[in-house]
């Protein structure tokens, strides 16, 4: 018996040594696999805005006045937005909560010469064919739909969007409800008008295309979404907060809170149960600032 003792005694000494490094690999893992979940939102969060913020005032007006006449004075979203990027109260009433961006998608067709566009139909031909699956020309008021408008780089006046009417082949019939008349210039790349909104409501992550109907779940476990336009709206910072999947993990540990505000932060300390990870998008809008060193250097010309 006091040999038993002895060798029990003696084998969980040994595996105590073997125990406590074994739990804490294991605790090491989970770590690292939350993380790699948190960090696999925050790529999806970035993924779903890039190519919006990237293309967006690509062929718009920037000026929310001139947004909303270059729509016909449409009052519906997103023609009666205030310009092409905005940022406005969230779903669940948080400022700063939701993004709306209006942008040109462009098409592998060009202009195969001068084209004018007025009040009236007018038909553009291109050196290949449109997706003519994009468009909804079936309405009776073709431009209450997002699908049936397109847009011009190099459209003279700037950024005159224009109402697809009819759709053949590598034809389509143009007309303008803003301009008297429209030029497009030879080779000027056929631009889709495209609009989205994306806000983080209920642990989860929403866009509505306005291409289709209802709000689309992108991502689950984010947790609140925030927006910041400088003040003239060249540049677009996305702070954002995400939660892992292990409810186990030091519950209300928040990892990278430097990269958030410490008044958005306050609103989520100690209110989970999982670890919360932060994270910061800059973006510049590049066809916004476009524009506006465009409009400096023609000012400057003029001057």
């Amino acid at each position: 018996m006091v040999e038993c003792l002895a060798a029990l005694t003696l084998a969980s000494f040994i595996l105590s040594l073997f125990f406590t490094p074994v739990k804490n690999a294991l605790y090491a893992y989970r770590l690292y696999n939350d993380r790699r979940i948190a960090e696999s939102r925050i790529c999806t969060v970035g993924a779903v805005l890039r190519i919006p913020v990237f293309y967006c005032a690509l062929g718009i007006p920037l000026d929310a006045g001139e947004y909303k006449k270059s729509f016909g004075s449409n009052l519906s979203s997103p023609f009666s937005w205030n310009g092409p990027i905005s940022v406005i109260q969230g779903r669940d009433g948080k400022a700063d909560g939701c993004l709306r961006l209006a942008y040109g998608c462009p098409e592998p067709c060009r202009t195969l010469r001068e084209y004018n566009a007025g009040k009236a139909d007018s038909s553009f031909r291109f050196d290949a064919a449109a997706n003519q699956n994009y468009f909804a020309l079936d309405l009776h008021d073709k431009s209450q739909s997002v699908k049936n408008w397109v847009l011009f780089e190099n459209c003279v006046p700037r950024r005159t969007p224009l109402v697809v009417t009819r759709a053949s082949g590598s034809e389509l019939q143009l007309k303008t409800l803003s301009a008297d008349e429209a030029v497009v210039p030879k080779g000027d790349r056929l631009l889709l008008f495209r609009a989205v909104e994306c806000w983080a409501l209920n642990d989860r992550l929403y866009t509505k295309d306005f291409r289709t109907t209802g709000d689309q779940p992108r991502e689950n476990g984010v947790c609140d979404i925030r927006f910041y336009l400088n003040d003239d709206r060249s540049r677009l910072t996305v702070c954002l907060i995400v939660r892992g999947d292990d409810d186990s993990l030091a519950p209300g540990r928040v990892v990278g809170a430097e990269k958030c505000p410490e008044e958005l932060l306050s609103q989520w300390r100690g209110r989970s149960r999982y670890v919360l990870y932060c994270a910061r998008f800059t973006w510049p809008i590049l066809n916004n600032r476009a524009q506006q060193l465009r409009g400096m250097a023609y000012n400057g010309g003029n001057a």
